[in-house]
């Protein structure tokens, strides 16, 4: 039975709800290795990820399932930082590897797919939840983490947004401004 597949650790949030991480890492297997995200901003829509970066195999060709999450990011909106740092059941572990192991029918394309992404969905107050991604597909796997408020300086953040905007208000506020509504 497989237990390696090529897949990638991506970050996405709510459309027109962005976030910015500081820093993503997902827990490899049993291993005690992880991978991190490449992608820092997010708000294309529920598990859409905006950029990646293939981490997607060792040299063998593939990487064992996911198996925690580590995640600190910064909600504009609520102007406020969250953190998430879970290692997964049995059970969801098992329900993500199924998910990697198992192929999916892609009617205009005519062929089947694997999924091959690993999306981390931030949602306000600190909810997030877990999908599998594949071409054209992408499907629910958790829904019930909560990560906590925590406190992270502005500075320890992002060094050049406190030099230019001083406060973390005005510094979510600037970031808003950036985002294309």
């Amino acid at each position: 039975m497989d237990t390696a597949f090529r897949w990638e650790a991506l970050v996405a949030s709510s459309r027109n709800y962005p976030m910015e991480v500081q820093y993503a890492r997902v827990g490899v297997g049993n291993s005690g290795r992880y991978v991190g995200v490449m992608e820092r901003f997010t708000g294309a829509g529920l598990g859409e990820a905006d950029g990646t970066v293939d981490m997607g195999s060792d040299a063998n060709g593939g990487m064992e399932a996911p198996s925690s999450v580590d995640i600190v990011w910064l909600s504009y909106l609520e102007k406020k930082f969250y953190r998430l740092n879970v290692k997964f059941s049995s059970e969801l572990q098992d329900k993500i590897r199924q998910k990697f192991r198992s192929k999916y029918y892609d009617w205009p394309a005519k062929r089947y797919w694997s999924f091959s992404g690993f999306v981390i969905n931030m949602l306000p107050k600190g909810h997030v939840w877990l999908y599998v991604d594949g071409i054209g597909r992408r499907e629910l796997v958790c829904d019930s983490f909560v990560g906590r408020e925590v406190n992270v300086s502005l500075q320890d953040f992002d060094e050049d947004g406190y030099r230019y905007y001083k406060s973390l208000d005005a510094f979510c506020e600037g970031r808003l401004g950036d985002y294309t509504w």
